[in-house]
């Protein structure tokens, strides 16, 4: 892997082939600028995103990723870095060929990001999950940074207090951290905690399908970290709503239970039959708390984002959107379990 310290500019395509000329990939160093094509992609919310393609079709196709404007607010790109090297070497992250102060260059998998309706389908979904049991027994021994959701969220929570003098958004920000802290001393009680390694920001645009060998790839680790699981099975689920967080788009308990089992049944490496039926039912209580925390969690980052980002999205209405639908599930939530010990 390349380290630069030097940045680059996407704007300027022939410097982009010049540099790729120099990292020594197959093929890459005799592409004619007349065969080069950056495509970018419009769906990420952080970052810009290009493919860059050789239409000889001699090259393979690579990714560059030029990193959002003050995106180290929320984003720790050693850290990032530190799990895509481990990932990598698993086979489950993209092989990375240059590095820069602002940017990545690096393995594009093949397929195609699935739809949130491919998403939700029965085919894809048990790929899905037995793909992220797989994802989550990555060992974590050469993993630097020990930071889980509950910290990262502390950290966002703190920056935005520097970056904002919104006194809503402050106070909603002050409400729905004090919220995650409560939820912290209660999961800490009631669920195994024990974390592992997370992608933490599995939306359907972040999964691809390759249909030709009927295989999931995750892609985009930026929000990697050392989680509990649970949370990032419930962001999934999370995400089933879309950025309009439409209720009824949500999975029902029979769906969560169907995924769970299929996740239980390769993380254990058994049979379906043999998942056992209290693993189960824990797994879907944690999952359910942990949606509490995935909503907070991204509401908080759209608060931040709100004062950094140059991208054009509304990420105030995106906050308010998360933590209005914390509220309905929260409702819920409690409903489902009236017997827990409910800190708020």
């Amino acid at each position: 892997m390349n380290i630069k310290k030097y940045t680059l500019d996407p704007e300027n395509k022939p410097s982009i082939l010049k540099e790729l000329k120099t990292l020594n990939i197959l093929h890459w160093d005799n592409i004619s600028e007349s065969n080069f094509v950056m495509k970018q992609f419009t769906a990420g919310i952080t970052n810009k995103v290009y493919a860059l393609v050789d239409t000889t079709g001699k090259a393979e196709t690579l990714l560059l990723r030029v990193n959002g404007r003050k995106t180290e607010e929320i984003i720790d790109r050693d850290n990032e870095l530190n799990f895509i090297w481990n990932l990598s070497k698993k086979e489950m992250g993209p092989q990375l060929y240059c590095v820069y102060p602002n940017a990545l260059i690096y393995q594009f998998f093949e397929g195609k990001s699935i739809s949130s309706e491919q998403m939700r389908g029965k085919k894809l979904r048990t790929l899905i999950a037995k793909q992220l049991a797989q994802f989550h027994s990555v060992p974590t021994d050469e993993v630097k940074n020990r930071r889980d959701v509950f910290d990262v969220i502390h950290t966002w929570s703190q920056n935005f207090k520097k970056l904002s003098t919104n006194q809503k958004q402050l106070e909603s920000n002050t409400k729905y951290s004090k919220i995650i802290q409560q939820l912290k001393e209660m999961l800490n009680k009631e669920i195994d905690c024990t974390v592992c390694i997370c992608h933490n920001d599995l939306l359907s645009g972040n999964i691809v399908y390759n249909q030709k060998t009927e295989s999931i790839r995750f892609v985009d680790f930026e929000y990697c970290s050392l989680n509990v699981p649970w949370f990032d099975l419930a962001n999934h689920f999370c995400e089933y709503s879309g950025f309009e967080m439409e209720k009824q788009l949500l999975p029902s308990k029979e769906i969560i239970l169907d995924f769970l089992t299929h996740y239980l049944a390769s993380r254990d490496n058994c049979k379906l039959s043999q998942v056992e039926e209290r693993d189960l039912k824990q797994s879907y209580f944690a999952v359910r708390m942990f949606m509490l925390v995935s909503l907070i969690y991204w509401g908080i980052w759209a608060l931040v984002q709100s004062q950094i980002s140059e991208i054009d999205f509304d990420y105030t209405r995106y906050a308010q959107l998360r933590f209005k639908f914390f509220e309905q599930i929260v409702k819920e939530v409690k409903e489902e379990f009236p017997n827990k010990d409910w800190l708020f």
